[in-house]
């Protein structure tokens, strides 16, 4: 039993011809000479996601790859002989990569290694390029701090183990590895080979990392030249090896970007809960600022979070129209982008229910009545958010989707607010005065 077509670690798209040859040497030379059947199987690890079986010469299958995800993928054949000759089975077997979206996997490509469990935005999983491993959780948090290019906590959490190798279809070019680890342990032996080449040698990730459970990023200059995409063979040398996370970045590429899409509302009440969204190809954290006077000064909202596309918070409680939000990179602050200017229009909330006292008064006749949590016209919308939408909680407006963010009509918003705004603008004006006066200018 022998498949002709196509050759092992063979990167394949669109509509792969699969050939092969069968005999049982007992019977004849030829091919078909006392066999009886043979089953193709086309194999996602030990799930089979496409067969076909030939009963006849000529033994072929057409297979139509763009209908499987790109990846790694065994091509099996088993030719079963006829009962005359036996009834006995033979197998051949090759690796192939289908790479349908432009002949390989794009890049910035970001594998989060070991267990799927443990997912990071902007991350796939390893189920697709590697072979012959195992996974394993560490039963400890990782630090992550100081550590340049760091990846989210989350892909230290768990890593690929014992021997094994990567075989990922990007196309022929210039690349950066960045390989991240994390050990509980100690005391290894680790060396990583790739495209042929040893690029890791005799790593002890506790040592080089200063500490068990310290993340250790390293990048490596990679060349793929055979039209193979990259491969990578990791070894333990009799130890036990290991990697949380691979990043195939292009060398010379584009610099990573991010960019704000929107901001939840840019007419905002004091201590109003506000969720910033952004999209970014960014590897590590992002930290979140803001500002109430152009950032003439400003307030970390956090420092480090998981690059996953949004943050809410609970904005300050101050009279300002000069209020920006920023998103960086949380290791150096490049990249970066910012929102704004929205406004924020300080309340007055005796009893911190977050509402202002007066608008209590207004609907509810005192400032004891709801505390914020409670539904007074039972719409499905709590009291203090209808107070953050300019709602009416005596009318049932249907739901959360009855009425958004006040928006930049200020006809839209309560008397109380369009009062605050006028207040907010003479007070950033006078701020604005103030730092001119002190610029000399």
């Amino acid at each position: 039993m022998d498949i002709t077509t196509p050759s092992n670690n063979a990167t394949v798209s669109g509509t792969l011809a699969v050939n092969a040859v069968a005999y049982d040497p007992d019977v004849g030379p030829s091919d078909g000479d006392g066999i009886l059947s043979v089953v193709f199987e086309l194999r996602s690890g030990s799930t089979v996601v496409a067969s076909h079986q030939e009963n006849a010469l000529t033994y072929d299958w057409s297979v139509d790859t763009t209908a499987y995800a790109d990846g790694s993928y065994v091509l099996r054949a088993v030719a079963t002989s006829t009962a005359a000759a036996g009834g006995t089975q033979a197998t051949d077997e090759v690796s192939i990569t289908v790479a349908n979206d432009g002949g390989g996997v794009t890049v910035p490509l970001r594998i989060n290694c070991g267990d799927n469990a443990y997912d990071a935005a902007g991350w796939v999983r390893d189920d697709a390029y590697i072979t012959d491993n195992a996974d394993w959780v560490n039963p400890s948090d990782v630090d992550t701090s100081g550590v340049t290019n760091a990846a989210p906590a989350t892909v230290y959490k768990s890593v690929a183990h014992q021997d094994h190798s990567y075989d990922i279809p990007v196309p022929d070019g210039t690349y950066t590895l960045r390989m991240h680890f994390a050990d509980h342990y100690g005391d290894r032996d680790m060396t990583y080979t790739v495209e042929g080449q040893v690029v890791i040698d005799h790593l002890d990730i506790v040592t080089e990392a200063g500490g068990a459970d310290r993340a250790l990023v390293r990048d490596v200059a990679v060349t793929v030249s055979d039209g193979n995409g990259m491969q990578i063979l990791c070894s333990g040398n009799g130890g036990d090896v290991f990697e949380a996370g691979l990043e195939i970045l292009a060398t010379g590429g584009p610099a990573p970007t991010i960019t704000i899409l929107s901001l939840s509302c840019d007419q905002l009440a004091g201590k109003q809960d506000v969720t910033v969204t952004w999209t970014s190809d960014l590897s590590g954290n992002v930290s979140v600022e803001f500002t109430d006077d152009g950032w003439s000064s400003s307030t970390v909202v956090v420092a480090s979070t998981a690059n996953d596309g949004s943050h809410t918070w609970q904005v300050a409680n101050t009279d300002s129209i000069d209020c920006y939000v920023r998103v960086s990179d949380a290791a150096d602050g490049d990249p970066a982008d910012e929102y704004g200017p929205f406004s924020v229009s300080a309340i007055a909330d005796v009893d911190g229910d977050r509402i202002d006292d007066a608008w209590e008064i207004e609907h509810f006749g005192d400032t004891t009545t709801t505390d914020g949590t409670t539904d007074a016209d039972d719409d499905g919308v709590t009291d203090l958010v209808e107070f953050w939408n300019g709602g009416d909680p005596s009318v049932a407006e249907g739901g959360n989707a009855a009425f958004s963010c006040a928006g930049s009509d200020a006809a839209a918003v309560s008397a109380w607010m369009a009062a605050a705004l006028a207040a907010a603008l003479l007070l950033t004006r006078r701020r604005r005065a103030v730092a001119r006066a002190q610029r000399g200018c």
